[in-house]
């Protein structure tokens, strides 16, 4: 096989075709959801509570920190796999992206109520 050959293979197994692309798009939706929960969070008890003193900024921020930080990461981990592993990957990430956002949740509640 010549050079030429062999880096036509290679640079077509790095691209992404259009499926791989639209899970791409539908999971990047559902973690713009988590990330659109984590800043209702932050937003909503920032002006509700009278005093600013008692709200909890570092799991807030870090629940807004979280959602991005998981699609990248597992965009990255899968994005060299097959088409089912690359939407396996995404999902196991939006699993733990929407667990991280449950306790930091049931954390401030916890916080809060006292």
């Amino acid at each position: 096989m010549s050079d030429a050959a062999e880096s036509e293979i290679v640079e077509e197994e790095r691209r992404m075709g259009w499926p791989a692309i639209a899970v791409a798009i539908v999971f990047g939706l559902l973690y713009a959801y988590d990330l659109f929960l984590a800043l209702s969070n932050l937003i909503g008890l920032s002006s509700g509570l009278s005093d600013p003193g008692i709200i909890p900024w570092s799991p807030l921020i870090v629940g807004v920190i979280v959602p991005p930080a998981a699609y990248a990461a597992s965009f990255l981990v899968g994005r060299r796999r097959s088409l089912g592993l690359f939407a396996l990957t995404l999902l196991t990430g939006l699993a733990v992206a929407f667990a991280v956002a449950l306790s930091l949740e049931a954390y401030v509640a916890v916080l809060l109520v006292g």
